[in-house]
């Protein structure tokens, strides 16, 4: 079994956000190794109860009463120093100290986009790039009443150094409208990119290629169940 020996800190001085780790580790095969990582520097300490995780992603959907078929889940952009361009996102942002993941993403809702939403789910602790740090986060699902007042003309309260850009997408378009803002030179996030993915092949017989093989169809299969699971967590009617 693969191991952690030890663990370094190589970090310049003055970095608030990730420090720099070299690990030495032994792999599967009992050989000594060493690895280079990111660490995200933790903002909410350990408690009781389900392990802290660095972040949340926010997938909001805003139903209303008048159109119950035409959902539109909320996106954002933002310039991303490290790409050097624009990328379209889901909401999301690191869990304080003194909140839960609950907590965060509706804080993080309501400053980023200005929306109030429910929780519906929260899911297990995923990591993005784990091959390069060990920065994690939970998936937070939200259903935003449109019929609200306080909903359909929101007003978002980002942070000084944020300047955050909203977006209403259709649910049903969610992989066409994605690669439209890519055509616009926007990059596009990876856990946004996957969940557009999910939705457009939860139709199986639409979306499955012709002549695919079985072990295709049951990858497809898998993923319209996933979608099909998720849509029902967003829509708050999860069992």
């Amino acid at each position: 079994m693969a191991y952690v020996i030890k663990t370094e800190d190589h970090s310049a001085p003055g970095f608030r956000w990730v420090s720099l780790k070299r690990l030495q580790y032994c792999d599967a095969r009992g050989r000594k190794r060493t690895w280079e990582m990111a660490e995200r520097i933790q903002r909410r300490t350990a408690s009781e109860g389900p392990p802290p995780a660095n972040g949340v992603g926010i997938v909001a959907i805003i139903s209303t009463s008048f159109a119950k078929d035409n959902d539109h889940i909320v996106l954002v952009s933002q310039f991303r120093p490290p790409v050097g361009k624009e990328v379209l996102e889901l909401p999301a942002g690191l869990v304080d100290d003194g909140e839960d993941e609950t907590t965060s993403a509706i804080r993080e809702l309501r400053e980023e986009t200005g929306f109030e939403g429910m929780v519906t789910h929260v899911s297990p602790i995923v990591y993005s790039d784990p091959g390069l740090s060990n920065a994690s986060m939970r998936y937070v699902f939200m259903r935003i009443d449109g019929d609200l007042g306080s909903n359909q003309q929101p007003v978002a309260m980002p942070d000084e150094d944020e300047i955050i850009t909203v977006h209403r997408v259709p649910v049903k378009r969610l992989l066409n409208e994605v690669e439209g803002f890519r055509e616009q030179g926007f990059e596009i996030d990876a856990r946004l990119y996957g969940l557009a993915l999910g939705l457009q092949f939860g139709d199986v017989k639409q979306y499955a290629p012709p002549g695919a093989s079985s072990s295709s169809w049951r990858w497809t299969l898998a993923s319209g169940i996933a979608a099909l699971l998720l849509y029902r967590y967003i829509r708050g009617t999860g069992r």
